[in-house]
């Protein structure tokens, strides 16, 4: 029969722990509504601002709290939530874009709330609810010449406008979210409702994985860090509609390795798949980034193929903690035990095949007798 520490994995799997994990990532409630009651005011606000009316700004949420795919900071990082400011004008007619960002910033800034909370970053207006989180006012005009959602945003640093199709994106990644048993419909531009982990699909949760996986990779080197953006079109363009987290992590990581062979010796090109003039990738044409890109995943890589062969909740421990950390890993490894050792207790614990456990008894399962686990 399988070792104590061995049945405590096999108990639910590595995707349980992967579960307990992302329950750990997931945003608190108050934080996550804080931040909505302030989208809906910055939404108002300049839906309503006399310098804005005119123009008919449409403001809708863009990036992880769009997609569901949000991760809790850490230590005293603070998460974002992008949105973006889009204005009926006709870029062809506005010769400097930086115009536009001004304009936006203007309205905020006659705001006895939110002028404290400004900061001016090169493509958006950031407002500062420090502690918390960092709010990213993006300022858009519909693309004309590309048409239908496609958009265009100013950027300072180039003083020119930017391709860009954030509805677009958000609909082509719930797309991507479909597995082979279900199919997740894309939702309303308005900011979603916090979604459980278990609501989630799993292409969202091993999108949690990798940006959390991420953090603690360049914890120390946040400068050199991928993109959120660009680990999570990676992420939807090499899932397969996989139901098992562990499996997609896997097939995600090979599919993101043999894409880096396929492009050398030149980098790898992440466009945006409803915009490919939008290259999410470009910082990696400095070298440095993309070799930390290619450092980060190759060594998560080796890490995954070592969780599959790992036996023990000793050994898998050491490499999730490696992974995601070790306050998230810990509390979803104590999690399992607890619900383990509940299952023995109340005798629903059995054996189904070759030392695989389950819940819940099945006729040809053999009940395990009560007993606390105390292979830690």
């Amino acid at each position: 029969m399988a070792t104590e520490a061995a049945v405590a994995v096999a108990f639910n799997s590595i995707d349980e722990l992967l579960y307990g994990i992302c329950e750990k990532l997931q945003l608190g409630r108050s934080d996550y509504g804080f931040a909505e009651d302030c989208y809906k005011g910055i939404g108002a606000y300049l839906d309503q601002h006399p310098l804005l009316a005119q123009y008919r700004p449409e403001v809708y949420p863009q990036g992880s709290v769009r997609l569901g795919t949000t991760v809790k900071p850490r230590g005293r990082q603070e998460y974002d939530v992008d949105l973006v400011c889009e204005l009926q004008l006709d870029p062809s007619r506005i010769s400097n874009p930086v115009a536009v960002l001004d304009l936006v910033q203007a309205s905020l800034a006659s705001s006895r709330a939110y002028a404290p909370l400004l900061e001016r970053k090169d493509r958006c207006i950031r407002l500062k609810y420090t502690g918390r989180f960092h709010l990213d006012v993006l300022p858009a005009c519909p693309d004309l010449a590309a048409g239908g959602t496609c958009v265009l945003v100013p950027d300072c640093e180039a003083r020119a406008w930017k391709a860009s199709n954030p509805k677009g994106y958000a609909k082509w990644f719930e797309g991507r979210c479909r597995t082979s048993e279900q199919a997740i419909l894309a939702k309303a531009a308005a900011l979603p409702e916090a979604e459980a982990v278990g609501e989630k699909a799993p292409l969202k949760l091993v999108v949690q994985l990798f940006k959390r996986a991420r953090d603690i990779r360049f914890a120390n080197k946040a400068d050199l860090a991928p993109r959120s953006i660009i680990l999570t079109t990676l992420c939807a363009i090499h899932y397969t509609g996989e139901m098992s987290v562990a499996d997609a992590v896997g097939n995600v990581l090979r599919g993101v390795l043999n894409s880096i062979a396929l492009a050398s010796p030149r980098r790898l090109v992440v466009p945006n798949p409803m915009n490919n003039k939008e290259d999410f990738s470009e910082s990696w044409a400095e070298s440095a980034r993309y070799m930390a890109f290619l450092d980060f995943v190759r060594e998560f890589g080796r890490n995954w193929e070592l969780l599959q062969l790992a036996r023990g909740i000793h050994n898998v421990r050491a490499i999730l903690e490696k992974l995601f950390g070790e306050d998230v890993t810990n509390a979803a490894v104590e999690e399992q035990i607890r619900t383990f050792n509940r299952a023995r207790e109340e005798q629903s614990l059995g054996l189904a095949g070759a030392g695989i456990l389950t819940h819940v008894l099945k006729p040809q399962a053999v009940s395990i007798p009560k007993h606390t686990y105390h292979g830690r």
